[in-house]
C-alpha cells in the first residue's frame, strides 16, 4: 500500500505514534482517514483501495520533519503500521529566461533541460517582458514585478538561462532582478539555490556573460551551483525543432540531475 503526503507548507511537522483507529487529539497528529484528511498545512490522501474497507485510520508511527513543499512517500507495511520515506519527489523550479526572442536558443535550452530534468520537478517560467526598473515606481509596484517576486518566493530554486550581449549577459535579465530585488531589504532571491546555462551560436558560449551575473547573484546570497558548467553550443546541441540532441542530450541530463539535487538538499538543510 502507498498513499502520498503533500507538504503545502514550509513549516516544520512532526507526526506522533499512534495505534490503529486512533483519532487525531492534537494539532501535530495527522492520520490517514479513508477520503483523505487535511490536517494543519498537510494533505494525507491515501491511493489503496482495499485499505478503505478494513479500517477507519491509519495513524503514521514516524517522525517527518517536512522542511520544503513537496510529496512525501508513505508506504505501509501493514494495514495498522505506516511508515514514512524521507523522499521529497516534487521540487519547484522558477525559470529566468534573459531573452524575448520567439525563436531563442536560450528558451530552446530551458526546455531541454525541463524535458530531461529528474521526476517530481516543475519548472515554472517567469515573464520577463517587464517595464525597465524605475524606483520611483517602487510606491506602487508594476502588477508583472509583483508576479515574478512571487515567482521566485515560490520555487525551491532559481534556474538562470541567459543569452551573451557585447560580453555580458542581457538587459532582460539584469532588469528582472533588479525588479525581484527589489524593495531594500525585500529581495526574492536571498538564499535560493540557483544554477546559470546559456547557449549561444558562438565558440565561447556565454563565459562572459555567466561570469558576470554569478558575481550579481553571490551579491544577492544566493547559493550559486559550480558543477557542472552549461556553456551551450546551440548550431550543435539543438535540432531545428529546438530539440536537445545528441551527445549534449546525456550533458544536459546530468545537469538537470546535479542542479536538482542541490535545490533539494539546500531544502532539506533549512
Amino acid at each position: 500500500m502507498t498513499c502520498k503526503v503533500r507538504v503545502i507548507a514550509a513549516c516544520p511537522m512532526r507526526f506522533h505514534c499512534l495505534p490503529a483507529f486512533a483519532a487525531p487529539t492534537s494539532r501535530p497528529t495527522a492520520v490517514v482517514a479513508r477520503h483523505g484528511l487535511r490536517h494543519d498545512a498537510l494533505s494525507i490522501i491515501p491511493d489503496y483501495p482495499t485499505a478503505e474497507s478494513r479500517c477507519s485510520y491509519l495513524a503514521i508511527p514516524y517522525y517527518l520533519l517536512a522542511s520544503s513543499p513537496g510529496y512525501f512517500t508513505v508506504r505501509a507495511r501493514t494495514y495498522y503500521d505506516i511508515y514514512a520515506e524521507k523522499s521529497i519527489i516534487m521540487t519547484t523550479i522558477a525559470v529566468l529566461v534573459g531573452s524575448l526572442r520567439k525563436e531563442s536558443f536560450n528558451l530552446a535550452l530551458a526546455k531541454g533541460i525541463e524535458s530531461l530534468a529528474p521526476e517530481g520537478v516543475n519548472f515554472v517560467y517567469a515573464d520577463m517582458d517587464l517595464p525597465l526598473f524605475n524606483q520611483d515606481l517602487e510606491a506602487d509596484f508594476p502588477a508583472k514585478a509583483v508576479a515574478i517576486k512571487q515567482v521566485v518566493e515560490q520555487a525551491d530554486g532559481v534556474l538562470f538561462v541567459t543569452p551573451e550581449y557585447d560580453r555580458s549577459f542581457s538587459g532582460v535579465m539584469k532588469n528582472a532582478i533588479d525588479w525581484a530585488s527589489r524593495p531594500w531589504g525585500q529581495s526574492s532571491f536571498a538564499g535560493k539555490p540557483a544554477a546559470i546555462v546559456g547557449a549561444s551560436m558562438g565558440p565561447l558560449g556565454t563565459t562572459q556573460a555567466q561570469s558576470q551575473l554569478r558575481n550579481v547573484l553571490l551579491y544577492l546570497d544566493m547559493k550559486v551551483m559550480g558543477q557542472p558548467e552549461v556553456y551551450f553550443n546551440a548550431i550543435t546541441g539543438l535540432d531545428e525543432q529546438g530539440h536537445v540532441v545528441g551527445e549534449s542530450r546525456e550533458f544536459i541530463k546530468s545537469f538537470a540531475e546535479a542542479f536538482v539535487a542541490h535545490v533539494r538538499s539546500a531544502a532539506l538543510a533549512r
